[in-house]
C-alpha cells in the first residue's frame, strides 16, 4: 500500500481536530452542568449542617435535663407514679362498689315504701267495707219494711193525701174568712 499523501494526512488531522473540538465542547458543557449540580449540592449540604446543628443543640439540652434529674431519680419517680396510679384505681373501685351498694339500698328503701303504701291502700279499702255493708243492710231493711207496710195497707183504703192537705189548707183560710165576715 502506498504511503498517504500530505493532503490526506491534513484531512485526517482536520477530522481528528473537529472530533476533539466536539468532545472538548461536550466536556465543557458537562462541567457547566456539574457546576450547577455542585451549587445544588452545596445548598443541600448547608441545610443539612443547619439541621445537624439544631439536633446537636436539642441533644445537649436533653443531656442537661437528664443530668439535672438523674436517671435514678427518673426511675424512682416512675415507680412512685405507678404506685399512686394503683392507689387511685383501688380508690375508684371502692367508690364504684360503694355507689352500687348505696343505689341498691335506695332501691330497697323505695320497694319497702311501695309495699307499705300498698298495705295502707288495702287497709283503707277494707275500712270502707263495713259502711258499705251497713248501707246495703239499711236499704234492704227499709225496702222490707216498706214492702210489709205496703202489703198491710193494701187491704185497707187509704185516704188521699192530696185531699187531706187541701182540707187542712182550706180550713184555716175558711176560718179566717168566716171570722172576718
Amino acid at each position: 500500500m502506498p504511503a498517504p499523501t500530505n493532503t490526506e494526512k491534513i484531512a485526517e488531522l482536520q477530522n481528528l481536530v473537529s472530533t476533539l473540538t466536539e468532545r472538548i465542547d461536550s466536556v465543557r458543557q458537562e462541567v457547566r452542568n456539574t457546576g450547577a449540580d455542585v451549587g445544588r449540592i452545596n445548598e443541600i449540604l448547608t441545610q443539612l449542617r443547619e439541621k445537624l446543628a439544631s439536633f446537636e443543640a436539642l441533644l445537649t439540652e436533653i443531656k442537661q435535663w437528664k443530668d439535672q434529674f438523674g436517671a435514678a431519680d427518673l426511675k424512682t419517680e416512675c415507680v412512685r407514679l405507678r404506685e399512686h396510679l394503683d392507689e387511685l384505681r383501688q380508690w375508684r373501685e371502692k367508690l364504684e362498689a360503694n355507689e352500687l351498694k348505696s343505689s341498691v339500698e335506695v332501691i330497697k328503701e323505695k320497694v319497702t315504701k311501695l309495699e307499705t303504701n300498698q298495705d295502707k291502700i288495702g287497709s283503707r279499702l277494707w275500712t270502707l267495707v263495713p259502711p258499705v255493708i251497713g248501707v246495703l243492710v239499711g236499704v234492704l231493711a227499709s225496702a222490707a219494711i216498706a214492702y210489709t207496710i205496703g202489703k198491710r195497707d193494701a187491704g185497707t183504703e187509704r185516704p188521699n193525701p192530696s185531699q187531706s192537705q187541701e182540707s187542712s189548707i182550706k180550713s184555716p183560710v175558711a176560718t179566717s174568712l168566716s171570722s172576718t165576715r
